[in-house]
């Protein structure tokens, strides 16, 4: 049923509705679009991820070839604001786990000391001071903070 078909029977027939029909949320022209692409449509040879010729010849070298067993499932196109961002997915085989030696450390994040870190094998704790970062740091909030807001319209 179309979104006009369904206004019309929504006032003919209020009861069969929550709520009055919408349309339909569409793109806009210039918008883009989440594009994935499998390891059927791209091939991995000679340690570069080779393109379907669509995209003129674009090949790229992912680090991950450098594992011996890793597996490429899929490369993901998405839109972030006025570019687009490549992120290639693929999977590494379990890393067996190490055994529990006792030794443990805590750190804490924070501003004014940007760590804070404690261990369990009698070394005093210590603190990295973050008072030199902190402007760098405001400055680099301020700019992903207008960028968030342009992404999210």
């Amino acid at each position: 049923m179309s979104a006009f078909a369904a206004i019309k029977d929504g006032k003919a027939h209020p009861e069969k509705y929550k709520g009055r029909p919408k349309l339909p949320a569409y793109k806009r022209k210039d918008g883009f679009s989440l594009l994935i692409l499998t390891n059927q449509n791209c091939r991995l040879r000679d340690g570069y991820i080779q393109f379907p010729r669509v995209f003129g010849g674009f090949n790229a070298k992912p680090v991950f070839t450098k594992q011996e067993n890793a597996v490429f499932p899929q490369v993901r196109f998405v839109p972030c604001g006025d570019s687009i961002m490549m992120e290639i997915i693929y999977e590494l085989p379990d890393v067996p786990q190490k055994q529990d030696n006792g030794r443990y450390a805590a750190i804490d994040i924070g501003g004014d000391n940007l760590a804070a870190m404690a261990l369990n094998v009698g070394q005093s704790p210590f603190l990295f001071r973050g008072t030199p970062l902190k402007p760098s740091i405001h400055i680099t909030t301020k700019i992903w903070r207008k960028c968030a807001a342009f992404v999210s319209g």
